[in-house]
């Protein structure tokens, strides 16, 4: 749990929007709906992603007490995946294809492919991650200023995870925090700067070779 042992890797956002008085219970009404559920081995899905307690990530009982930390919502993020390895499955196909003396048709192939993947999947563990969040909601948007989330990971997946599941939850807007948001908050011109005269015609006394 790196939120717990003030880790340095975390990503920032900043999430803006009006939350209702009751931001405790409007928090766990979110978490609740998109809770973690694990996959069922016998059904389709590769990929599970939703919210868990951040000190147990079995637990989904979600309640304030476990959540809150002072003003702060202390979360986990789990992401499941469930997929056979592909060369587990290659393997598996060009077995068939010896057993049968030739090649299987593109069809046939892609067929017999889902087959040893269904079959796979109840032989297969589960790969499981959990992603420390910390958020601080803001009161009433932008009046009191935007909130703000640590999310410790940095990979491009799980922060796209973090960001659909997130705005799905709370119905808030999440960006990155960075150079460019605090420039905007600056005042900075959003427009592209001249180029200088130097740039442009080099500097006076100096030959431009080409």
């Amino acid at each position: 749990m790196p939120a717990l042992r003030g880790s340095l890797t975390a990503r920032r956002y900043r999430t803006t929007g009006e939350l209702p008085k009751d931001v405790r219970g409007r928090v766990v009404r979110g978490l609740r709906s998109h809770a973690f559920l694990p996959i069922d081995p016998d059904s389709d899905l590769e990929r599970s992603v939703g919210w868990v307690c951040l000190r147990d990530s079995e637990d989904v009982d979600f309640s304030a007490d476990k959540v809150f930390s002072g003003e702060r919502v202390m979360l986990g993020l789990r992401i499941d995946v469930l997929k056979p390895p592909a060369g587990e499955v290659r393997r598996e196909l060009g077995r068939r294809e010896r057993e049968r003396g030739k090649a299987f048709s593109r069809g046939e192939k892609t067929a017999l492919k889902a087959e040893i993947v269904r079959k796979l999947r109840k032989r297969s563990f589960v790969r499981t991650r959990v992603l420390d969040v910390v958020w601080t909601p803001a009161q009433g948007g932008s009046k009191r200023g935007a909130g703000r989330l640590h999310f410790f990971s940095r990979t491009k997946a799980a922060n796209e995870a973090l960001v659909e599941l997130f705005s799905k939850s709370f119905g808030l807007a999440i960006d990155p925090e960075g150079p460019a948001a605090w420039a905007t908050d600056a005042g900075a011109d959003k427009k592209k700067p001249d180029p200088t005269p130097e740039l442009l015609f080099g500097f006076a006394g100096r030959r431009r070779d080409g």
